[in-house]
């Protein structure tokens, strides 16, 4: 695993690794420290499909589903959603100035 750095102050290129393959612990802490100190991650040539991806993303804290506009065929249906903590309490604060 190689990470270059791409900008002096932000982002860096983190190669050597296939996350389609799955990764262990020390290598899921390795892409959070890049992230943490870079704030962009680029990880080039991966393919993942939307399992995968859903896999790698959740090894990073729960996930936010977005609403589905167009169902994809034979993909997952999305959870009823509600408004996210700091949402509703920005949104009270915001009601309570006007």
């Amino acid at each position: 695993m190689t990470v270059t750095p791409l900008h002096p102050l932000f982002a860096a290129e983190l190669t050597g690794i296939d996350l389609a393959a799955g990764i262990d612990a020390q290598t899921r802490d390795t892409i959070a420290a890049t992230m943490d100190q870079y704030a962009v991650t680029v990880l080039p040539d991966q393919h993942l499909d939307d399992e995968k991806q859903s896999a790698f993303a959740s090894l990073y804290g729960p996930l936010e589903v977005a609403p589905q506009t167009h169902a994809k065929e034979g993909g997952p249906a999305a959870p009823a959603l509600g408004p996210a903590p700091a949402a509703t309490t920005t949104a009270k604060k915001a009601a309570k100035k006007v």
